[in-house]
């Protein structure tokens, strides 16, 4: 018998005292952990398809107010006429390295041609439109909505002898968890100048004038956004991933916790011995598999055992990672959600080593797991 379940067995048998709340301040051990999930292709391309072409189709433009106007003063002297076919070229250079950095396929076999290709790649920018501008914008708050932007692009695979390998519709997000397209002051940015400015006009057609231009060039950042989305549900869709991510298991340096601890270290040491440089060292998933049921049995009855909601945090933690590596997503996600700062981990700074750092590293490996399914394994 394992030493976790040892520890497990003894605590079932009430060879451990029942925990109270303690007066002490907790002091979490933090151990960190990290693997790598291999991620095969959705739907792979026939292997007879190698070279391809980028076509993109867009009358949005890649450069924003700031962008423009920073050009704009570094051209100096030079006429208008002269200002605005460098600034052409500027944006044409834009979309070209927006195609190399997010769409392009830099994976063998696949080879970029403009001389007939056998498929071609294609994102075409279907609607743009900012809809219910807020005449009465509260600069005090900072979540107060300036208007919606109502986007969507299209994505396209097409072989030379028309077969559509590919067709996805893209919406744009301004925030893609709450699946929500109205744009808050905290993103748009406005500075005060143009707060000044602002305020200043009196009629509410001139105010809805200004605001208006200032938004027109928000549509840089949507067409970045279709650029970067495109190349993921490439990658997903025809080349195999590598996803790193990361959490921790915790214990607790308090006295009195010293079973904690021992399942804590022999957890970390089975999850980071996944991506182990040595072979000897090295260990599959079903190998740990009875570990991580283990430290699951452990810390389950530990946290009925506790009383102490700064204990029982952790407990949640370790629970959810256990949990996640027993690929039982539900409970995973359950253990996590009870942990008070989960709520708040998209919305603060995370700063590395920190609580909250490693819950938002441990959602991430969940939602990788809970999107890709049988198709992410640890190998």
């Amino acid at each position: 018998m394992n030493s976790i379940r040892i520890l497990a067995c003894a605590a079932i048998l009430g060879l451990t005292p029942v925990l109270a709340t303690s007066q002490k301040k907790i002091k979490p051990i933090k151990n960190p952990v990290a693997w790598t999930y291999s991620v095969q292709p959705k739907s792979p391309l026939d292997t007879s398809l190698q070279t391809y072409r980028i076509d993109v189709k867009t009358d949005l433009d890649p450069m924003d107010w700031g962008d423009e106007v920073g050009l704009s003063k570094a051209l100096g002297d030079m006429s208008y006429r002269e200002k605005k076919l460098v600034i052409q070229e500027a944006k044409e250079d834009t979309l070209r390295v927006w195609s190399d950095r997010y769409i392009a396929l830099k994976k063998k076999p696949y080879a970029r041609t403009q001389n007939r290709p056998d498929f071609t790649i294609t994102l075409t920018t279907e609607t743009y439109k900012v809809e219910n501008v807020q005449l009465d914008v509260d600069f005090s708050d900072m979540e107060s909505a300036i208007c919606n932007v109502n986007a969507r692009a299209r994505l396209t695979v097409v072989t030379q002898q028309g077969d559509i390998v590919l067709d996805e519709n893209i919406p744009y997000y301004v925030d893609e968890e709450e699946k929500s397209t109205l744009l808050p002051i905290r993103i748009f940015m406005l500075n005060p100048v143009f707060k000044l400015k602002y305020n200043l006009k009196k009629k509410p057609e001139k105010k809805k004038a200004q605001l208006q231009r200032k938004l027109e060039k928000y549509e840089a950042v949507v067409l970045r956004y279709f650029y970067e989305k495109s190349g993921n549900l490439l990658k997903e869709h025809f080349l195999g991933q590598k996803i790193a991510v990361y959490a921790a298991t915790f214990g607790i340096k308090n006295k009195g916790h010293e079973a904690l601890n021992e399942t804590s270290e022999i957890l970390k040491k089975n999850i980071n011995a996944l991506s182990a440089l040595s072979k000897k060292k090295r260990k599959s998933l079903a190998e740990i598999q009875p570990d991580i049921m283990d430290a699951i049995d452990y810390c389950k009855d530990k946290l009925a055992r506790t009383e102490s909601p700064e204990i029982s945090k952790y407990l949640h933690a370790n629970l959810s990672l256990g949990y996640l590596l027993a690929n039982q997503l539900d409970q995973a996600k359950a253990h996590l959600k009870t942990i008070p700062e989960y709520e708040t981990i998209h919305e603060t700074t995370l700063f590395q080593g920190g609580f909250d750092y490693y819950l938002s590293g441990l959602d991430t490996a969940i939602n990788t797991k809970e999107k890709y399914k049988a198709l992410a394994t640890i190998n």
